[in-house]
């Protein structure tokens, strides 16, 4: 029986590291342009919706059923995140907290269903679920200003 799974997102780190992740968890990688690409063993099978890397070991997932999920070695080891909900997250966007510094990416925003957000400003140590506009429907994207967060 021959089974076929749909992509849902990418995330180019180079023109030859790239990511790409989508149904029951599935996350492939190329590291030279796609010529060959790496099943990755994510132990996962929820849906992945959204997949973003800072640089080359830095990176995080979400998807169905409120999953969460973060690797610090390039995506070789997936460990589950607590998100606090359990509706489908559809996106991310990751800030700085201050200009002109080193650093990291420390606040994020995730969205998805039921209009959820959830906020974090510790590299997703801990999220915080905030409070959306009335009648809030799906939520698929984030977008801000820029790279700060102030």
């Amino acid at each position: 029986l021959l089974h076929f799974l749909s992509f849902r997102t990418v995330w180019a780190i180079s023109e030859k590291l790239v990511y790409v992740a989508g149904d029951q968890g599935l996350i492939l990688r190329t590291e030279n342009g796609g010529e060959t690409w790496d099943a990755l063993n994510v132990l996962y099978t929820p849906d992945i919706y959204k997949i973003r890397f800072f640089d080359n070991t830095t990176g995080w997932a979400v998807g169905s059923r409120g999953e969460m999920l973060r690797t610090t070695d390039g995506g070789r080891v997936w460990r589950p995140r607590t998100s606090g909900v359990d509706v489908t997250l559809r996106s991310m966007k990751w800030y700085q907290k201050h200009a002109n510094t080193d650093d990291p990416f420390t606040v994020g925003f995730v969205v998805g269903d039921a209009g959820t957000i959830l906020f974090t400003d510790d590299a997703g140590e801990t999220w915080t679920q905030q409070t959306p506009c009335e009648g809030s429907g799906i939520l698929y994207d984030v977008l801000c200003r820029d790279n700060l967060y102030e």
